[in-house]
């Protein structure tokens, strides 16, 4: 039995640490990662980590003022921090594999 989870289908908060979360939501296959300019896979994952973080909390800026999680700020973040971009599209994968879950195939 193929089981499809649409209540899944819903952005969550993920703490990166104790004073950092970041809100990340699905990955859906039909936003097609990668284009014909894109072959470097750190570039795939960015563009993934870039549509799958909806908001943060605890990132500020030199003065310790909350920054705004808009594109600009997502695209600085994102172009200096791959761990970063790890968290983001590690959480998303998993997000996605509680939308369908597969049945084990037998070999």
């Amino acid at each position: 039995m193929l089981k499809l989870n649409k209540k899944a289908n819903k952005e969550k908060w993920f703490d990166y640490d104790e004073d950092i979360a970041f809100l990340i939501r699905p990955f859906p296959l039909s936003e097609k990662a990668l284009s014909p300019s894109e072959s470097n896979i750190l570039d795939i994952l960015t563009k993934i980590a870039k549509y799958s973080l909806v908001d943060w909390k605890g990132v500020v800026d030199e003065n310790d003022k909350p920054i705004k999680c808009d594109e600009e700020n997502k695209t600085f973040l994102l172009n200096y921090s791959e761990e970063i971009i790890y968290f983001i599209c590690d959480h998303a994968k998993k997000m996605n594999s509680d939308l369908v879950k597969l049945p084990l195939k037998k070999i």
